[in-house]
């Protein structure tokens, strides 16, 4: 297992081996190579669907963007639920009072 940070920032998701200045927020979380592939394609899978939403379109489908948003939702609900998953112990603190 080793540690790493999640950065899930407006603008910024990664995971890295380092911690980056404290104004950043950032998870650690204890992973094997497994589940560290795991969480890549998560933020992978985020940052796809982020650049398809800023797609020029000519007109505007409410219905499309509210699927859209929904589906942002859900990757990023799989996203916290495995970070909470490998997370440290303070990692765990942090998104427990989130949830509050």
């Amino acid at each position: 297992m080793k540690s790493f940070f999640v950065t899930v920032n407006q603008g910024s998701l990664e995971l890295s081996p380092v911690k980056v200045d404290d104004n950043t927020i950032q998870y650690e979380v204890f992973v094997n190579t497994e589940e560290k592939h795991e969480l890549e394609n998560e933020l992978s899978v985020i940052e796809l669907h982020d650049v398809e939403g800023d797609e020029i379109v000519t007109f505007f489908d409410e219905l499309q963007a509210d699927r859209d948003k929904e589906e942002v939702g859900k990757e990023f609900g799989r996203l916290y639920k495995l970070i909470y998953q490998y997370g440290s112990k303070e990692t765990k603190s942090m998104l427990d009072e989130i949830s509050k």
